[in-house]
């Protein structure tokens, strides 16, 4: 079974050694390495052979010269983007950053198989289970010298495949809650605060009474609404979000196609973002200039006033 991960972040920075690959090869460079990571994280989660029949086998699958791959790796190792030592030493590509996701993301596992001569972070940056794997190491090259043992593990060799099965599902699962709770803190903390979701949109009906009402509460549209409120609960919450909307004549159809903004697209975060900073704000006339239109509603309530109604003067203009 592989150790391989299915979630790994990725920082929001390239990097300044990234950025001078890019500059050097373009982004195929910065593409290769970052393959090369995905292989990583996919197949052994904490390494990958690297030698020239790989480098021929993964420029032939992307459609890439084997003599470039093999520069922009080797300009990657020089770099320290791959473990130099590594690979001299055993012709593999990974780095301390690699690996120090890879443990994080695998703590909450049951087993996992690690050579030791490939790490080069500290093993307490390893899951707590690490240490149970080189026991259970030892234990099994104990056993291999009894026959006994040996044909009563062949015995069962059918029934635990059907366990792998059932450990690597689990493995996926605790890697992917292992990164939620680093990178977006755990369910508790984020109940912390709750959204009367019934509120919201109780209040864009009250608010936004030009616009389609909101009939229900779809899960989307909860998951939409959680995602966007930090943006929005500083910034007067909702009711100040639906505000905008209402006094922004481009979103309530004064436009060339005469398009309406839908509840579903205000509460994207992007777009409510873009809102509350004012981006769809009717455009206010020049100091020292007049409404025309108000001008000419004016001159024909002067003609026409005591035979129509304003709003019917209104819809002449």
């Amino acid at each position: 079974m592989k150790n391989g991960i299915k979630y790994f972040p990725t920082q929001s920075s390239i990097g300044m050694d990234n950025e001078v690959i890019i500059s050097k090869y373009g982004l195929e460079g910065y593409a290769i390495i970052n393959l090369i990571i995905h292989k990583i994280y996919d197949d052994e989660g904490y390494f990958c052979r690297w030698d020239e029949d790989r480098v021929f086998l993964f420029s032939r699958y992307y459609g890439v010269k084997a003599d470039f791959v093999s520069d922009v790796v080797a300009d990657a190792i020089s770099r320290g983007i791959f473990s130099k030592t590594l690979y001299e030493k055993h012709q593999i590509l990974s780095s301390e950053e690699i690996q120090s996701t890879f443990f994080e993301a695998t703590r909450k596992r049951k087993s996992l198989n690690v050579i030791d001569d490939y790490v080069i972070v500290e093993k307490r940056q390893k899951s707590k289970n690490s240490g149970k794997n080189e026991k259970n190491s030892g234990i099994s090259e104990e056993n291999d010298g009894k026959n006994e043992q040996r044909k009563r593990n062949e015995r069962k060799g059918e029934e635990m495949k059907g366990e792998e099965m059932k450990d690597a599902s689990a493995d996926a699962a605790a890697d992917k809650s292992a990164f939620c709770e680093s990178a977006c803190g755990t369910t508790a903390e984020k109940e912390k605060e709750k959204i009367d979701f019934d509120k919201v949109g109780e209040s864009f009906n009250r608010i936004c009474i030009s616009l389609t009402p909101v009939q229900a509460m779809s899960g989307r549209r909860k998951t939409a609404i959680s995602e966007t409120y930090p943006y929005v609960k500083d910034r007067g919450g909702f009711e100040k979000l639906f505000e905008e909307v209402k006094n922004s004549g481009f979103l309530c159809g004064k436009n060339k196609n005469g398009w309406k903004a839908t509840f579903d697209w205000i509460i994207k975060a992007d777009n409510a973002l873009k809102i509350l900073e004012g981006n769809f704000r009717d455009k206010k006339e020049k100091q020292g200039s007049f409404d025309t239109d108000d001008f000419f509603l004016a001159a024909l309530k002067r003609s026409y006033g005591d035979n129509f109604s304003e709003e019917e003067l209104r819809c002449s203009l």
